[in-house]
């Protein structure tokens, strides 16, 4: 597909997921608003902590997605794209009458939303095969060959780096704002104000833009110097994502 379906009022509750793989519980991203995690059973999610940070009351923290598995979709997106064009609907033949289909032309059209909903199904009282239990406890058939610690725990761990990275461009950019006495007022309230508004792409214009009274050293250290320690991170995670 060339379009891109952000993920959006996905209600994830009540299941139970073990072995797998990378996580049991995951949200790629970029994702858009209404997903929620809550009262599920597993052992792994990425990011980590996905319900504390995506759960179904209370806030939820803004971008609260795995980077990961936006690389690696963009990643196996490029490779299909290069390898496997596919022809366009528009181009092909108009297909014959079906017969399980009648009167496809005059029929009403009838959406595919909410059809669960007068169902009424309980999951709570949703009874389990006898053999689930001893299915659950063995081992998996197939072992998974995952990749190393360092990996997983840059894979799981990129979204909470990237966040506090940004959060240190802003308490950096502030700081320096605040103790600026070569600008004047309007310009301080300006560039605060593009910091606040514009997370991350404020402070990062501020420090590259803005002439800040910081020492090189520390500028080259926290901004380029984390953004190339970031790249090297979702580099490492990308690597094993892409060898399962």
């Amino acid at each position: 597909d060339k379009n891109f379906w952000p993920a959006q009022g996905n209600i994830i509750r009540n299941n139970r997921i073990i072995r797998s793989g990378r996580a049991d519980l995951a949200l790629g991203g970029p994702s858009a608003t209404g997903n929620c995690f809550e009262g599920n059973q597993f052992q792994t999610s990425a990011p980590a902590g996905l319900e504390l940070i995506h759960g179904c009351g209370g806030l939820r923290l803004p971008l609260g997605y795995d980077p990961v598995a936006l690389g690696g979709t963009l990643f196996v997106r490029a490779a299909h794209e290069e390898h496997n064009e596919r022809p366009s609907y528009k181009t092909q033949p108009v297909p014959p009458p079906q017969p399980n289909m009648p009167d496809v032309a005059t029929a009403a059209v009838h959406p595919a939303m909410h059809v669960f909903d007068g169902l009424h199904f309980d999951v709570t009282k949703a009874e389990l095969p006898p053999e689930t239990e001893a299915y659950l406890a063995a081992p998996p058939p197939i072992s998974y060959e995952g990749p190393g610690a360092v990996s997983t725990l840059f894979s799981r761990w990129s979204y909470y780096f990237l966040f506090l990275l940004v959060l240190g461009w802003i308490v950096l950019a502030l700081r320096d704002l605040v103790r600026r006495e070569d600008m004047v007022t309007t310009s301080k309230l300006g560039w605060g104000a593009a910091v606040v508004a514009l997370p991350g792409l404020g402070a990062l214009a501020y420090h590259v833009a803005g002439r800040p009274k910081l020492s090189r050293l520390l500028r080259v250290g926290v901004i380029f110097g984390g953004l190339v320690l970031y790249l090297g991170m979702m580099l490492t995670a990308l690597q094993a994502y892409g060898s399962r």
